[in-house]
């Protein structure tokens, strides 16, 4: 089992929105980003968290939630051991240099508390308690 939270804690990245908003976080960190909130759309929101690769691999995460559709699990991006950033869907498990069986299923822990959500999809240790497959 690797540990990439040790070499990682603390590097710094902007994440850049879709809409050009910039956001600075942190590996580790308790950041909360709210990137849209309106009653049509519902409340997307990005906090920072953790994972645990099928692996063992544990790193810092950035994942994103909607928070107004019971707390939907949208996106995953991930810190290295070196402090660059992979983000989740095409390529995720080869950017992160391992196979898919390595990466996939993996399990996600949050740091900063989602607001409105009615099935938060995490157990009482506050590790997701559905495995997390995304096909690529």
């Amino acid at each position: 089992m690797m540990n990439w939270k040790a070499k990682s804690k603390s590097k710094k990245v902007f994440v850049e929105f879709d809409n050009g908003r910039e956001e600075l976080f942190t590996a580790g960190g308790r950041r909360r980003v709210v990137m849209q909130d309106d009653n049509r759309a519902g409340r997307i929101v990005y906090v920072n968290g953790e994972v645990e690769l099928a692996d063992g691999t544990k790193a810092w995460a950035i994942l994103c939630f909607d928070e107004t559709s019971s707390g939907e699990h949208w996106d995953t991006m991930v810190w290295m051991e070196s402090g660059k950033v992979i983000v989740s869907g095409g390529g995720f498990a080869a950017g992160l240099g391992k196979s898919e069986a390595e990466v996939y299923p993996y399990r996600y822990k949050y740091h900063v508390p989602l607001v409105d959500c009615h099935d938060h999809h995490v157990g009482a240790d506050g590790w997701s308690t559905e495995a997390m497959r995304i096909v690529e």
